[in-house]
């Protein structure tokens, strides 16, 4: 029995061992193969660079810390692409053609039915012209120049104290970015709010220009009415002296009829004297005439020139009358260009607000909370293997070149505290090397000195008569 029982134990302890064996293989990591599996894309590097975290660190970190940054990336990539399109929406709502709203729903309607997502949601790419070219340029510098600066503001916001904790000293530091990424996230939302409620706006739009040009066609009707009767005041005492005048050139030329009807009946001795022939009474007739004449020649040409400026006044009348349907005519259509020019940021924000109410600030809401977002989960990560890795790459970074850290523990009430202190290596074996080579210098100086008064002094002993 013992040696049946000599012989078990060493199988007893080789089955102890193969089973360790495989408790090591089943569930231990094997960090080589960890690391050896992971190959991210192209597109995942690319988030890793949007949030400003280093690649070279993340294949050597967890899975989580992977996905963490990934993610953060993804946020600072929308931010910068939504803030493209809002640019482009921006400066198409700024600068392009005015119109009616009506215009502007029915040519919605007409891509909606017979276009692409890009003619209907980014109308800026879909007829490549000069506008539409500065129009895409100013998208892309606007949307480069959002994009970097979330980057810096992602990059540069630190962990805080290492927890998922933010205090009160972690909020304040941050309170600069949160700044900047609320201004941004505010001006970025309200050209993507008049895009959402677009064909809202479009139709509150098109009641207000219309309003607006009714006003101003009333306004122009006035003033053209009043215009209209102030020439009809100016015009009808010209008229009236224009015929007085005429009237009166008449009565003296009728005179002048009558007495030469006169002076022919005296002639023919058809009067009541029945004497004919050119007698006194004739020739008393014809110097009537002549007198006549001479009195109509006389008023003739002292109202010529009344005449001359009545038929001015009334030239420049008529003239203002035959133009007054064509300026008219010309000021309505002012009044729509006028009306056409409410279609502009400033009046689609001003409506957007009053159409989409309560609506248009959670549109607000969420893109803050987009823009904002990475800076609180930030402060909120837990310190990872990449946090404390890419430290120590610092750290090493420091040291390779000269500066080593090197902290100090003083008494500081119940706790103490640790100061850390910095050492440049380089400028510490410059400075020794430099107090070194004065040292050297002033050993050889005070030789030569020793050694230039021997010398001295044994040339006074052998030729003292030099110097006395």
């Amino acid at each position: 029995m013992a040696i049946n029982s000599d012989k078990t134990a060493p199988n007893s302890a080789s089955d102890n061992s193969t089973h360790a064996g495989e408790i090591k293989k089943n569930y231990s990591l094997d960090l080589g193969d960890y690391l050896d599996n992971v190959k991210p894309s192209r597109f995942t590097k690319f988030l890793w660079w949007c949030c400003g975290a280093d690649s070279k660190i993340l294949v050597k970190a967890t899975n989580y810390d992977r996905v963490k940054y990934a993610g953060i990336g993804g946020i600072v990539f929308v931010c910068g692409a939504l803030a493209t399109l809002s640019g482009g929406l921006a400066f198409q709502a700024a600068f392009g053609s005015k119109s009616y709203g009506a215009d502007k729903i029915e040519i919605n309607n007409a891509i909606t039915e017979s276009s692409s997502f890009i003619s209907e949601y980014l109308p800026f790419l879909a007829d490549i012209s000069l506008f539409n070219v500065a129009n895409i340029l100013f998208a892309l510098i606007w949307g480069l120049m959002i994009f970097n600066i979330d980057r810096f503001i992602v990059s540069s916001t630190g962990k805080g104290d290492g927890t998922d904790n933010i205090t009160l000293k972690e909020f304040g530091q941050a309170t600069p970015r949160l700044i900047i990424a609320l201004i941004i996230a505010i001006t970025m939302s309200k050209p993507l709010e008049i895009k959402v409620f677009e064909s809202e706006i479009n139709a509150e739009l098109e009641k207000e220009q219309r309003e607006y040009v009714a006003e101003l066609n009333e306004s122009t009707e006035a003033k053209f009415n009043e215009e209209y009767k102030k020439l009809e005041e100016k015009r009808k005492p010209l008229d009236l002296r224009k015929t007085e005048i005429g009237k009166t050139l008449e009565e003296r030329r009728l005179e002048i009829v009558e007495l030469r009807d006169e002076l022919q009946f005296e002639i023919q001795g058809r009067t009541r004297s029945g004497v004919s022939g050119f007698g006194p009474a004739a020739r008393q007739i014809e110097a009537n005439i002549a007198t006549a004449e001479t009195e109509l020649e006389f008023l003739r040409a002292s109202l010529t020139e009344e005449q001359a400026t009545i038929d001015k006044e009334l030239f420049d009348v008529k003239t203002q009358f035959n133009s007054f349907d064509s300026r008219r005519a010309k000021e309505r259509l002012d009044n729509e260009k006028m009306a056409k020019g409410l279609d502009g940021l400033l009046k689609r924000i001003e409506i957007g607000d009053e159409v989409a109410g309560i609506i248009a600030y959670f549109l607000m809401l969420l893109l803050i909370c987009i823009e904002v977002g990475p800076i609180f989960f930030k402060l909120m990560m837990n310190k990872g293997p990449y946090d404390y890795m890419e430290q120590n790459l610092k750290y090493k970074i420091q040291a390779y070149n000269g500066i080593v850290i090197e902290g100090e523990f003083y008494a500081d009430g119940k706790e103490g505290k640790w100061v850390d202190k910095l050492r440049y290596i380089e400028v510490e074996s410059e400075s020794k090397l430099t107090k070194k080579r004065n040292q050297d210098q002033l050993e050889v100086n005070e030789k030569i000195t020793e050694l230039s008064k021997k010398k001295a002094i044994d040339d006074v002993s052998k030729n003292p008569e030099k110097y006395i």
